[in-house]
């Protein structure tokens, strides 16, 4: 996996773009996904197209900045008197001609809730965010991701799984498309969001780190509005219009990938010689990369000036197939319970979008389904209620091919030597897993009290989930959380270190490593119901002008494990004059939302829980200046974590690599090995033999329990500012530090941790109606489990390999520029807007992970490893 390998089949002419170079690097960089589920499944990998790296992206920037000082320069923007707002002032109007609709774009601040609110026209304004609202949040303080294709938050040193995010109210399932690459979300569809790090709302539950809240967009009840957004991988399409004018309203977002349409038709403008075009003409034919699309759709109805109601959903699938050439093929139709049916149809039948073809090599279907009801009802001055129903269903339907059926493409002896990911069993390679969910929840606001807001309600969830799995647990994690580190799982063995003898030494290191982590075994079936009640209060009271306080109790009982979960909270504002602001916060938060697999292994898991404590003081130098500083700790148990069980299969045409720290004398480990070596089964040895044997040679499953706990805090400092009337823009700064313990392990860092973070973004109107925004992230490595000698010869010429403690080790810093310049004109009494973005400006490859250390090469991520250009344009009617 070399980007600066020869390019044998194909001839690119000087006079091609720089474009085409670049997205054929990054589509192509992006279908490596495809490669790994090849190569997991152990068979011949579909040939992608090798292509040389050219040292263009200096240029480019250079010719991009030149049009930039071109632009003519100063020029005064009205801007509306702010007097009051402690923050950064909310509007920065960009005016435009009569009948071209305002755009507000800035760098927004924070509230004085600690909250951090982004309307849609910031999230659209981020360069690289590709208009997804999650992906936007990556800009915070304190908010990392773990690569560049993997839109899920880590929020202040936790999971991406201890985020949450709620859409008008009713927390989301899995908000996110096939490998978390993009959220489900449309931006055109929101308003505006919210996102809390601490202190979080009573009324939303299931929250450890952070929350995100986000509110529907309300179609406008009195006329019509059109938006087209066309960009090179992805449209968007929005219309809201009145049914009956200030009464009934209606609106429908739209947004497609055309990752694979675009990757086909730019392979037609590459020049090879016939064998080439031969490959590339299969390729197109039998290779369908991941696609998507989503409907987003919503109504709103005014019955009069007190009671309204407010429908939104959510309709959304991926497809992606990789299948061969096969007079028949045999097709699994989708169903639940999991028992295939299976029938024999033509050849073309892997394309019907309900169906499995079970002879494809690997083959991704998921379904999204939301549906939510806001009922609001003002009962008079003091009183204020509102209703909400959420229904959800969830689907994930992977497959990948039979090996009775796919000898022909098995892997050669060659390639079987220099492939770890040989031994693996792809007839078992299945993930079926449905699940669906009913919210409701009921809300009461009074205000009667003078200088006092109180806030009950009630809430109910039932979630049922079914499953059957059986695949590799890496296989797994790329599928699900966009990880292709396969050596990730090396860690549940390292523990504090051990180290293998090399006994073959045409086997790289990289062999011997794989070795252990395709040991470790995802197979679960079953189903789950979890069922939980909760009861939430809030009382925010002002008692002075300069002091408030808010005390909250949200108290859930769960009616699966009959526990019950109190969530007590309390935060004190106080504004010492007009420059100063001071709040603290204090709370104790839980998260009961196992996962299927967690729950399969031990239904009884009680929820994780973390004590957190905050405190934040805002200062605001000037009209121009505010800075922020915040400080957090977090204690959590409670935690789930896993630990091996032995599932009784060994594999005896694997190495047969012992597994480390068991207590077993060497003696007697390579005397069992010398058994399992002469014996066709496992099953002639006596009972123990053999269960010393899976213990230390076999498979493995992860068992789960409530024995973790985490250890978290950290501190981080914010500047938001405005240069000129016209430019805003915020730096901020984090360090952090993040430790885990299992069972009776020592604390280890958190992989997914970051300790610092810089951020660095700008907003600028320029004119003419021209926009540029300005993105830079400095961040730290992301822990790892280390190993001496790289990625590429890991070992070789040694007869020892070390490996060290679980993720003692960290990659080298990220270090990535993204820069969007946006033109907006009007045309014909209508309003359209052009952009161009530059992406990883720097041409830093942060595609390679390096010690940061000794900076050898130990692992290739899902990030950009060159700029990349990207065009778009939105229509506005």
């Amino acid at each position: 996996m070399n980007i600066e390998q020869g390019t044998p089949n194909s001839d690119f002419r000087s006079g091609k773009k720089h474009l085409i170079l670049a997205l054929i690097f990054f589509l192509n960089f992006l279908n490596q996904i495809s490669v790994f589920l090849v190569r997991y499944s152990n068979y011949k990998s579909i040939k992608l197209i090798p292509l040389k790296w050219k040292a263009w992206g200096l240029f480019s920037i250079k010719v991009f900045l030149t049009i930039i000082f071109l632009i003519p320069s100063p020029y005064t923007f009205p801007i509306p008197p702010d007097t009051t707002s402690y923050s950064i002032p909310d509007s920065l109007i960009l005016e435009l001609p009569e009948k071209v609709i305002s755009k507000t774009r800035r760098v927004e601040g924070r509230l004085h809730d600690g909250s951090q609110r982004m309307t849609r026209e910031t999230i659209k304004n981020l360069p690289a965010s590709m208009g997804d609202p999650i992906r936007a949040m990556n800009a915070l303080p304190g908010v990392s991701i773990q690569n560049d294709f993997n839109a899920r938050p880590q929020v202040r040193g936790g999971g991406s799984e201890e985020h949450q995010v709620f859409l008008d109210g009713i927390p989301l399932l899995y908000p996110y498309h096939f490998g978390s690459i993009f959220s489900i979300l449309n931006t055109e569809s929101i308003e505006d969001m919210r996102f809390y790090n601490s202190a979080f709302p009573t009324e939303g539950g299931d929250v450890l780190s952070g929350a995100l809240y986000i509110n529907s967009r309300r179609p406008s009840p009195d006329s019509m509005y059109v938006l087209a957004n066309v960009s090179l991988l992805k449209g968007t399409g929005y219309l809201e219009a009145p049914i009956f004018k200030n009464t009934l309203a209606v609106h429908i977002a739209y947004q497609d990938l055309w990752y694979d349409y675009t990757v086909k038709q730019l392979l037609n403008n590459i020049a090879g010689d016939s064998a080439y075009e031969v490959e590339m003409n299969e390729y197109k034919k039998y290779v369908n990369l991941p696609n998507f699309s989503d409907f987003q759709y919503g109504a709103e109805l005014k019955v009069n000036t007190q009671l309204s109601v407010y429908y939104t959903g959510i309709s959304s699938k991926d497809f992606y197939n990789i299948t061969i050439p096969e007079e028949q093929n045999i097709i699994r139709e989708r169903a639940i319970p999991f028992a295939p049916q299976v029938n024999v149809f033509p050849a073309e039948s892997f394309r019907q979008a309900e169906s499995i073809g079970l002879d494809s090599l690997s083959l991704v279907h998921l379904n999204n389904q939301v549906h939510i009801i806001n009922i609001p009802f003002t009962l008079s001055e003091d009183w204020w209620i509102e209703t909400a129903f959420g229904m959800q269903w969830q689907s994930w339907d992977v497959a990948f091919a039979n090996g009775e059926d796919l000898k022909s493409l098995s892997l050669s002896p060659e390639e079987q030597d220099a492939n770890w990911y040989t031994g693996l069993d792809a007839s078992s390679f299945n993930l079926d897993f449905s699940q669906e969910v009913l919210d409701i929840k009921q809300k009461a606001v009074y205000s009667g009290f003078g200088s006092r807001l109180l806030t009950f309600g009630l809430a109910y969830s039932r979630h049922h989930m079914a499953y059957n799995t059986s695949l590799p647990l890496p296989l797994y994690e790329m599928i699900a959380n966009n990880n292709i580190n396969m050596l990730s799982g090396l860690g549940y063995f390292a523990g504090e270190g051990f180290q293998i003898e090399k006994e073959d030494p045409s086997q790289s290191a990289m062999a011997y490593l794989g070795e252990y982590t395709r040991r470790l075994r995802f197979d679960h079936e079953g189903e789950h119901l979890n069922q939980k009640l909760a009861i939430f209060v809030s009382d925010e009271w002002e008692l002075s002008p300069s002091v408030s306080l808010l005390t909250g109790l949200r108290s859930g009982y769960n009616l699966s494990n009959h526990e019950f979960q109190p969530e007590p909270r309390a935060k004190i504002t106080y504004q010492l004059n007009s420059k100063n602001l001071f709040y603290l916060s204090l709370g104790q938060y839980l998260r009961d939302n196992p996962t299927f697999y967690q729950n399969n292994a031990n239904p009884n898991l009680l929820a994780e829980k973390s004590l957190y404590t905050s405190l934040s003081w805002q200062f605001k130098a000037g009209e121009n200046w505010e800075f922020g500083w915040s400080n957090y700790g977090k204690y959590n148990y409670d935690l789930i974590s896993s630990r091996l069980v032995p599932n009784g299969n060994i594999n005896l045409s694997s190495l047969l690599l012992p597994t480390p720290n068991t207590g077993i004398p060497e003696e007697e480990i390579e005397a069992i090995r010398t058994l399992l070596e002469s014996n066709p089964s496992p099953d002639a040895l006596d009972d123990e033999t053999r269960q010393k044997a899976t213990v230390l040679f076999g498979d493995y499953n992860l068992a789960y329990g409530n024995t973790g706990t985490a250890i978290i805090g950290g501190t981080e400092i914010t500047c938001f500012y405005r240069l000129m009337d016209n430019w805003t823009g915020r730096v901020s700064a984090d360090y952090s530090i993040s430790k885990r313990q299992d069972q009776s392990e020592t604390f280890y860092p958190y992989a997914s941790h970051r300790p610092w973070n810089i951020n660095w973004e700008n907003i600028i109107e320029l004119p003419n109606h021209y926009n540029l925004s300005l993105k830079y992230r400095y961040a730290a490595g992301q822990a790892y489990t280390p190993y001496n000698g790289t990625l590429n010869d890991a070992g070789t010429g040694s007869d020892l390999i070390m490996i060290g403690a679980r993720n003692s080790a960290r990659y080298a810093p990220y270090n990535r520029f993204d820069i969007r310049l946006f033109k907006g004109v009007s045309f014909a009494g209508h309003h359209i807007e052009t952009y161009f973005e530059v992406w990883n400006a720097f041409n830093r490859p942060n595609y390679f992970l390096r010690d940061s250390k000794t900076q050898e090469l130990k692992l290739l991520d899902l990030n950009l490893p060159f700029p990349f250009l990207f065009f778009g344009c939105v229509y506005h009617w």
